[in-house]
């Protein structure tokens, strides 16, 4: 086995135990199966759009998948990443040449 063999295999695992914990506790809150399964679709397909299986679109799928682009895309994360490139530092005219 190769070492991306392993990650691979070990993220499968990891994710496997993860979706088995999160159904274990929604279902100490008393949910119906039908918004115990739209929940975890929800986290499922918040990344990249991808479950690894069959379900339909909910609105919980939409809520979550747009709440984390706009984390990953919001104005703190813009000024992380302008921060990185040490543009406060840059005269105006330096930071417009650089983009």
């Amino acid at each position: 086995m190769t070492l991306v063999n392993f990650k691979q295999k070990l993220i499968e695992i990891m994710v496997e135990f993860q979706q088995r914990w999160l159904k274990f506790f929604l279902e100490t809150l008393n949910l119906s199966n039908k918004q115990i399964d739209d929940i975890c679709y929800a986290i499922a397909v918040h990344v990249d759009g991808e479950a690894g299986y069959s379900y339909e679109e909910t609105l919980e799928s939409k809520i979550v998948t747009d709440s984390d682009n706009i984390d990953r895309f919001g104005a703190y994360r813009i000024y992380q990443s302008l921060d990185c490139d040490n543009i406060k530092q840059m005269k105006i005219e330096e930071a417009y040449e650089k983009k």
